[in-house]
């Protein structure tokens, strides 16, 4: 993908979500239920006790109005939940410096729809002049998993992987995008 390829992304992220039926909001602790039941069906089992610890956390924080630093959002088609995405900052890093929350996609979920969701992330980070550079981590690698090979295509490099993370043959991979490099080529908004 290039520069303007992710451009264009970044700023049509919305009209992908629309052409594929899918709308968007922040993720509430009502939200719980219904994303860790999403969460249990598209993610392997290793996966899916850490998304449900990590959201429930968030959860309960969010009720207490206490700031984890972390935010989330559902993409719905119509009233079933095709995704959640999101980043946190924590608290000991740089402002500068975010990571990527958990990505969750339907694999039935077109990968127009999933460049949409990944664009609205890249989008909202650019939004947030602060934020430099953003970190995730990818659980698999492009044969493992179904949002590698995007993460690649959307710029960001690989820039660690521990093996046998989950398992034998589980690994984790870093990847990191610089945000600074892509707003000295126009890529804001």
């Amino acid at each position: 993908m290039s520069k303007l390829d992710i451009l264009t992304l970044v700023q049509n992220s919305d009209k992908f979500l629309i052409r594929n039926n899918i709308t968007s909001s922040r993720f509430c602790p009502q939200d719980l239920k219904m994303v860790i039941e999403f969460v249990e069906n598209s993610t392997p089992s290793t996966i899916t006790p850490l998304v449900h610890k990590t959201l429930s956390f968030h959860s309960e924080c969010m009720k207490h109005r206490i700031d984890d630093g972390r935010k989330y959002w559902k993409f719905l088609d119509n009233s079933n939940c095709v995704a959640i995405i999101g980043f946190h900052n924590r608290i000991w890093d740089p402002s500068s410096l975010c990571w990527g929350g958990w990505f969750c996609a339907a694999k039935t979920l077109p990968s127009r729809g999933k460049l949409g969701v990944l664009g609205y992330l890249l989008r909202t980070c650019l939004e947030t002049q602060n934020i430099q550079r953003i970190l995730i981590e990818v659980y698999g690698d492009e044969i493992d998993s179904n949002v590698y090979q995007i993460y690649k295509k959307l710029g960001f490099q690989e820039i660690g992987t521990i093996r046998d993370f989950y398992g034998a043959n589980k690994k984790m991979i870093t990847m990191s995008v610089d945000l600074v490099a892509l707003r000295s080529i126009g890529i804001s908004l």
